[in-house]
């Protein structure tokens, strides 16, 4: 993709009001990342795209900006973040996009919009949304820092308001066994690990 070409996608995204603007936006990272011909120019330019149109961190000139998203937008962006992975028929294109939206370094800037999402994933539930969890935490090491945020995220997000969390856990292998494997390892981590971090358990999840 040319210069111009770049520009003039930005330029034509910019036009479309956020949140329609990430749902446009992923549709064209899709073709960039899992295209038969791939560059580090497309990547380079799929980054920009994520960080400006999806998660909203900078402006046009690339600056971060002042606030981020609002409770609402955050919500609606998240309903298109589940609707597009459960839509998108083929396995590694689903893994691929997911890997880098929420890659090993900025993980943890977006952490909150992906253990909403995984919490989302949780509750429907969603098997998808899950399969792709747990690849992303083996990629990254299922008792890595990322993947113990994100176990440690969920449990305080999720887990810990959830009337029927107990249950829900019970069945989670049911849903999705790899990710429950992952999530055990995390939380096992982090459980070692109490003594180094400000991480507890509630009671109700033993």
């Amino acid at each position: 993709m040319s210069a111009s070409s770049e520009v003039n996608l930005k330029q034509t995204l910019r036009k479309i009001e956020y949140p329609l603007c990430a749902k446009e936006a992923l549709t064209k990272i899709v073709e960039l990342i899992c295209g038969r011909v791939t560059s580090i120019k497309h990547m380079d330019l799929a980054l920009d795209l994520m960080a400006e149109f999806i998660f909203y961190e900078v402006d046009r000139r690339g600056n971060k900006r002042s606030q981020g998203l609002t409770p609402l937008l955050e919500l609606q962006l998240l309903e298109i973040l589940f609707d597009y992975f459960n839509n998108i028929p083929i396995e590694s294109a689903r893994n691929t996009v997911f890997l880098s939206l929420f890659s090993g370094t900025t993980a943890v800037l977006r952490l909150g919009i992906l253990s909403k999402l995984v919490s989302v994933g949780i509750g429907i539930p969603s098997s998808t949304i899950l399969m792709v969890a747990s690849v992303w935490m083996q990629q990254l090491g299922n008792s890595s820092a990322n993947s113990c945020r994100l176990a440690e995220a969920l449990i305080q997000d999720y887990f810990y308001f959830t009337p029927d969390s107990t249950e829900r856990l019970k069945i989670l292998p049911n849903i999705s066994p790899q990710f429950t494997a992952n999530f055990m390892t995390a939380i096992s981590e982090n459980y070692f690990a109490i003594t180094k971090r400000d991480f507890y358990f509630h009671q109700k999840i033993y």
